[in-house]
């Protein structure tokens, strides 16, 4: 059944980056994806340890390019993950690093970053790639 959904959430990843808004279901493996071109939102929750973290990443990031190319005055990043391998931190790194852009470009940008209360890892890692990409993300601890 996993290997059905995988193909299934593969196919429509593909699709990405031809659409102005996306959304995805999230599976066992890979986030729920929510891509607002109009909106100037961009949000990932759940679990992310794709098989393949390029094939999933890529089309996101190539739907972010476009983006960052007629972006909104605002954009809303949230990243609301329980859990993703290192592969997807790579992944996730690239996002921001490419969402860094927008304050370059003086347009807003607003990274929330969710967590769960007891989850330091989370919260840690949060923190290492606000560092990283030199800009402000708000924690937000949930229950």
């Amino acid at each position: 059944m996993e290997e059905i959904l995988s193909r299934e959430i593969l196919e429509q990843i593909k699709e990405v980056p031809n659409k102005e808004c996306v959304e995805i279901s999230e599976s066992q493996r890979t986030p729920k994806l929510y891509l607002d071109y109009q909106q100037g939102i961009i949000k990932l929750a759940g679990r992310s340890m794709p098989e393949n973290s390029n094939s999933f990443y890529n089309p996101i990031l190539e739907w972010i390019d476009k983006y960052l190319q007629k972006p909104c005055d605002n954009t809303k990043v949230i990243f609301d993950l329980e859990y993703f391998n290192s592969s997807s931190s790579k992944m996730i790194l690239q996002i921001i690093q490419r969402i860094k852009t927008l304050s370059e470009q003086e347009k807003g940008v607003k990274v929330d970053w969710y967590y769960l209360e007891d989850d330091d890892d989370m919260f840690d890692s949060g923190k290492t790639f606000e560092e990283l990409a030199g800009l402000n993300f708000e924690f937000i601890c949930y229950q």
